[in-house]
């Protein structure tokens, strides 16, 4: 699929024309020579056609040898975007799994990911030549998302559930990736294993889905949309929501045995709703940050400085949670999934306790090395205050 019929494809909104703007600039950027060739995707709740006015755009930009390494072609976007008008919240993220550079451009999140490939960039990205496998992650958001819009059997009523989903993750509190819950894709392929069993309406699938997944084994049972996902299903982790194609991988391998935990309260508390015929407007009613870190009696709060620099932060909030819940620690966490902004600085809040038993009146929890672990895990020094305090729990 070429960058022209795939923009052709999104819905004629102000942020495809934006899309469309920045996409035109890259190419003026990456096509240096005649031999210079590139190639835009879309991948995840921009081309499923169900993002909001919330929702940021993930992008892929295929791009042949002679443009350059991606090391240097993302260093070199992310230089051409500095004074860039209408552009802010700059950042190259080089250190990340899939290296990318993030901005906001007229009051849109992107997300650009680069692959670099040895032959032509206009070729299948289902058998793109001469790529290794550290570009070849960069494929697997769009190789994914055309996979489950390809097999959807009814596009309709698969879109209409995940919009329906999407706003009930995020308003209970369990939507991020980063943040130790499920990310766009791992909804996407939870729904649609649920569409191949019925899809007759909107109504059935979700009740399906909520049914069957207040139930599932996560730790035994994989979910998977071929026969490719089961070859690869990894026995290690809480939660296993197969890629449906190469390069296979859990979605959804940063969610922990605590947020488990959490998705199961909440799938059932859905299942006993819609059994009560509660309106939807009810079960989606949103939990409030303080409801949702009274859930264990200690909160901790990461208060830094508002700038791009500092957006490594919130990527690796959830490490100290991981940190914490080792040995001689023992302490279990969940993380309030979104990092906010007040008066120039940023805050971030996970609630904890003892996995074992509740926190014992007197006792002292010395969480000193594994902050400084967590803290020494960053590339360079950056002024964060911890906060740690005792609180009283909704029980």
């Amino acid at each position: 699929m070429s960058h022209v019929s795939l923009l052709s494809q999104l819905p004629p909104t102000p942020k495809t024309q934006a899309l469309k703007e920045l996409w035109k600039e890259i190419q003026s950027l990456l096509l240096t020579t005649p031999e210079c060739s590139c190639e835009l995707y879309v991948s995840g709740s921009y081309r499923l056609g169900v993002s909001d006015e919330t929702s940021d755009i993930d992008t892929v930009v295929v791009a042949s040898h002679h443009c350059g390494s991606r090391t240097e072609l993302l260093i070199k976007i992310h230089q051409h975007f500095e004074n860039f008008p209408h552009l802010t919240e700059l950042q190259l993220i080089d250190q990340a799994r899939i290296p990318l550079v993030s901005f906001t451009y007229k009051g849109t999140e992107f997300d650009v990911a680069l692959a670099c490939v040895v032959g032509s960039a206009h070729e299948s990205i289902y058998h793109v030549k001469g790529i290794d496998a550290s570009n070849e992650l960069s494929l697997g958001g769009p190789r994914h998302t055309e996979f489950i819009l390809q097999h959807a059997i009814n596009h309709e009523v698969f879109a209409q559930v995940l919009k329906l989903v999407r706003q009930w993750a995020k308003n209970r509190q369990i939507y991020g990736a980063k943040f130790g819950f499920l990310g766009g894709v791992s909804w996407a392929i939870m729904i649609s294993f649920i569409c191949h069993r019925d899809c007759s309406s909107v109504v059935n699938v979700l009740r399906l889905f909520f049914g069957m997944y207040s139930s599932w084994n996560w730790k035994r049972q994989p979910v998977t949309l071929s026969d490719l996902s089961n070859d690869h299903f990894p026995q290690h982790f809480s939660m296993a929501i197969m890629t449906p194609v190469h390069p296979v991988i859990n979605s959804s391998q940063t969610v922990n045995q605590f947020s488990v935990d959490l998705f199961r309260e909440e799938f059932s508390r859905a299942v006993t709703m819609i059994r009560e015929n509660k309106p939807w407007d009810e079960i989606v009613t949103p939990t409030t940050r303080k409801t949702f870190l009274r859930r264990w009696p200690y909160r901790l709060t990461s208060t830094y400085d508002d700038t791009s620099d500092n957006g490594i932060v919130a990527a690796k909030w959830l490490k100290l949670s991981y940190i914490m819940s080792k040995y001689p620690y023992h302490l279990k966490s969940v993380l309030w999934p979104h990092a906010e902004s007040q008066e120039g600085k940023i805050k971030l809040y996970m609630c904890a306790d003892l996995i074992n038993q509740p926190v014992e009146k007197g006792s002292v929890v010395n969480l000193s090395h594994a902050v400084r672990e967590w803290l020494d895990s960053f590339p360079s020094k950056i002024d964060i205050q911890l906060n740690i305090k005792k609180v009283k729990s909704k029980k």
